[in-house]
């Protein structure tokens, strides 16, 4: 959640220790999230998808070497969503910091995740390893056959539990 009151600068360093904001750095953070020009802005003056880079951005902004994110963009619509996919996966390759990425999306896990897990009853059901080179590499009917197999294992989840 975002500051209301607070500007996209001003929420990108909430958190840190007054010592600790340093200005190229807020700066930084704002290019890297493609901010620019919106740095005095409120959130209720950004769009979704911009309210969300902001948000990320003050995670960032720890330089934490995991983020914890909870379906983040599920409130966003479809092409601010897709938009914010390409850009998790971006600033993952330039800060190298992990992510665990929770949704009950299947397609939205197939186009960012490195792994794809099914839980059941607070353990791993099924693991499905795939990441940039899988996604790089496959087709069509690839895509259709994981996400059918994820679907299965879905399905079987849920009747174990029933039964």
């Amino acid at each position: 959640r975002l500051m209301p009151w607070l500007t996209v600068a001003q929420n990108i360093a909430f958190g840190l220790k007054k010592k600790d904001v340093k200005s190229e750095e807020i700066h930084r953070l704002i290019t890297l999230t493609g901010l620019d020009g919106f740095a005095d802005a409120l959130p209720q003056q950004l769009s979704g998808g911009m309210q969300q880079r902001t948000a990320l951005a003050r995670a960032l902004a720890l330089d934490p070497s995991f983020i914890l994110m909870d379906e983040p963009f599920a409130a966003l619509d479809h092409f601010t969503r897709e938009k914010m996919q390409n850009f998790l996966l971006e600033l993952h390759q330039q800060s190298r910091c992990g992510v665990l990425f929770v949704t009950h999306s299947i397609d939205e896990a197939l186009a960012i995740a490195d792994r794809i897990v099914i839980l059941n009853d607070h353990s791993v059901k099924k693991g499905y390893p795939i990441g940039s080179a899988w996604r790089a590499r496959a087709t069509a009917e690839d895509r259709h056959a994981l996400r059918q197999a994820i679907l299965s294992s879905i399905e079987t989840t849920k009747n174990e539990k029933e039964t």
